[in-house]
Parts: C-alpha cells; structure tokens; sequence
C-alpha cells in the first residue's frame, strides 16, 4: 500500500519528466543558422548565415551590394529555411525598410520558396528580389 510519503514522491517525479520534456522557447541567448538559396529550389546552392540574438537585442541590417563578399545574393535569393525561434524580414531597400506596401517579405521560421512568402498584404513573389534583410527573435 502507498503511504502519503511515497505518492506525492512519485506525483512531484511525474510531473517534473512532463514539463522538461515540454518544448522550450528561445531563452536569453539563441542561436540558428539562416539558409539562403540562388538556385531553383529550396536547398539548392545556398549558403548558411549563423545567426544570434537574446530576448533584448535583434540582428542588424545586412545589406548585399552588388560588388564586395556577399554581392552574390543581391537580388538572387530564391529560397530560405529560417531557423525556430527567429523571424526574418526580406527588404528591395538597402536600409532594411519597407516604402511600400510589396517591398517587403515578413517569413517565420520553415522552409519558404520566395515566390510565395507573406507580405504586408498577404502572400507576395519576393523572388530575387532581396536587397537586405534583418532577423529578429521570434518571441510568439
């Protein structure tokens, strides 16, 4: 027979195994690697950009130019795979801003051919189309 001691032993034992098998949200320092791709599909010629960030902070601009290391990527992208817990923005601008209402793609984490992404209103064709980008936390 279980004694008081023994039952509130094992109830304390089985709910600490549910909640830390429970699925983590991005904490103070997380990490990722966001996938950049030229060719015709998702996964095809790409390149991985390691991204970082914490609860307080966000990723800068980074802006492709046509000449200099990552010059390659100027309006070539194709495809992504945006790592969990961050949620990056895809801009025709070299600021990092969004003029108008189709000059920006708004992509969560997954994989996303850029022909269909979603825009300010609704799915927009960012196909190379990126002049920069900026990632942030996906705090949701």
């Amino acid at each position: 027979m279980l004694n008081y001691k023994s039952f509130f032993a094992i109830t304390l034992a089985t709910l600490f195994s549910i909640a830390s098998s429970a699925p983590a949200k991005p904490g103070a320092d997380v990490s990722g690697t966001l996938e950049l791709c030229t060719g015709a599909e998702v996964g095809v010629d790409c390149f991985d950009l390691p991204l970082s960030g914490s609860d307080s902070s966000s990723n800068s601009c980074l802006a492709f130019t046509t000449t200099g290391a990552l010059s390659h990527f100027y309006q070539s992208i194709t495809g992504v795979v945006v790592p969990t817990g961050f949620f990056c923005m895809f801009f025709q601008s070299s600021t990092c801003t969004s003029c108008t209402q189709n000059s920006g793609a708004f992509i969560p984490a997954g994989s996303w051919d850029m022909s269909a992404v979603p825009g300010v209103s609704g799915l927009v064709d960012f196909t190379k189309l990126t002049v920069s980008l900026s990632c942030v936390l996906d705090t949701n």
